[in-house]
């Protein structure tokens, strides 16, 4: 079965290919729903509507809308859903057929995400990545909790960052917190330590201070009475 040139035209505008057995469905999927909501049928395939109370605006959008989906499809599975007209109905068909089930790439997201350590970049970079991870999980299916978003967000963070994971976790309204709380808490801090929250946490500037400051101090004032005690022992 050939492509149309009407086909060609759009799968040319959107950039992907029709869904076949080598695409990736989640890529697929997220690209479809845009195409979806920019023409103005995702509402309309995702509602529930009674056939009886469709007014003939709306049964003509859900014509289209299957046309659409089916013009980015490939021939095997055009054939294989050729007779579901009703566009929620197909997306459900597709979903329970390939979303979520790729546990094999639930198990490499989840071991990228035991991987991801602040490293000496900007704050923001690294929430970056952590959000990355936790969308891709969740779009197979792997939905994250809040506690074990916080969990990874703060364990993953250098011995600078101590002081506020403390203060975090012994916060007596720790189980009203949120992620995106926090994530906006630790910008923050990332700013009290740098100065600047697009800079990175290097280890020989002033971001160290704001830690370890008061303990450089305390060392040196010590390391300062061991020498006078050991010259006065001397003399």
């Amino acid at each position: 079965m050939s492509t149309s040139s009407a086909e060609y035209n759009l799968l040319a505008e959107t950039g992907f290919r029709p869904l076949a057995r080598g695409t990736e469905y989640r890529v697929w999927r997220l690209a479809v729903m845009d195409i979806l909501a920019e023409k103005g049928y995702w509402e309309i395939v995702f509602e529930t509507n009674s056939e009886a109370s469709m007014s003939k605006a709306t049964k003509e959008k859900l014509i289209k809308a299957r046309g659409l989906i089916g013009r980015l499809l490939d021939s095997n599975h055009r054939e294989m859903y050729a007779n579901e007209r009703d566009p929620a109905k197909l997306w459900t068909k597709l979903e329970s057929r390939y979303a979520g089930k790729d546990q094999v790439r639930i198990w490499y997201l989840r071991g990228e995400l035991s991987q991801v350590q602040y490293k000496d970049e900007p704050m923001i970079d690294y929430i970056g990545k952590l959000e990355k991870l936790f969308h891709q999980l969740s779009s197979a299916s792997e939905d994250q909790s809040e506690k074990d978003k916080l969990h990874v967000l703060l364990s993953h963070l250098p011995l600078q960052y101590h002081p506020f994971r403390t203060a975090i976790s012994n916060s007596p309204d720790f189980a009203d917190l949120t992620y995106d709380n926090v994530c906006d808490r630790l910008i923050l801090e990332h700013q009290q330590l740098i100065g600047d929250p697009g800079k990175p946490l290097s280890g020989t500037g002033p971001s160290t201070g704001a830690f370890f400051s008061g303990r450089s101090s305390q060392v040196e004032d010590t390391e300062g009475e061991d020498a006078d005690s050991q010259d006065s022992s001397g003399r």
